[in-house]
């Protein structure tokens, strides 16, 4: 009896706290919170199974920014007879209504021919994602309805670097994308604040 109590009591109180299995993302890290905007300094992994023309799929992938360009791959398997690796060597991110969409263009290992896949990060817990898949096999886009869960991150890394005016001209109080002759006193600032 006591342990079913003490089960009972830690219920409710996770249910009062809210707990979500540790999952919670504090507002100001949510990238889907953002403005839209496409960004080519970014990443995107994950995987998922989804039906597609009576086949169950499965696929995963990672495509990570590096000094020389992107790393890694993709890899997708129809569970009857197709098989698909590639070689991610571009990745483009952007972010609409609060999804952030990947798109990763590379080449298929077997075959050398060029791919595009489109993955669609809708948020936790990942059943609104989405996958596409363009070259010897299209995949029109689908939902991850048999499981799976995508992340497009990093976005936050393309902010715009700051403009710089010049000499006699200020940044726009109105506008920081703009440069205008700076008022006689006090000058402000010639670099836009980070």
């Amino acid at each position: 009896m006591r342990n079913a109590m003490g089960w009972a009591a830690a219920a409710m109180l996770a249910a009062l706290a809210g707990c979500s299995g540790g999952n919670d993302v504090k507002k100001e890290d949510d990238e889907h919170l953002g403005p839209d905007e496409v960004c080519e300094v970014c990443k995107a992994t994950g995987g998922g199974t989804f039906i597609f023309d009576d086949t169950i799929w499965t696929f995963g992938l990672n495509a990570v920014p590096t000094p020389n360009g992107v790393e890694h791959h993709i890899e997708l398997h129809g569970h009857q007879d197709t098989n698909i690796f590639g070689v991610v060597t571009g990745i483009t991110c952007e972010r609409v209504n609060h999804n952030l969409i990947a798109t990763l263009t590379g080449t298929e290992r077997e075959s050398g021919d060029a791919f595009t896949a489109i993955v669609m990060d809708a948020g936790e817990p990942g059943r609104s994602d989405t996958f596409s898949y363009t070259d010897s096999v299209t995949i029109p886009e689908t939902a991850l309805e048999r499981g799976g869960n995508l992340q497009v991150r990093e976005l936050n890394r393309c902010q715009p670097p700051p403009i710089e005016c010049d000499s006699g001209f200020c940044i726009c109080p109105d506008d920081s994308t703009l440069c205008e002759p700076c008022p006689q006193d006090p000058p402000p600032p010639t670099i836009q604040p980070l």
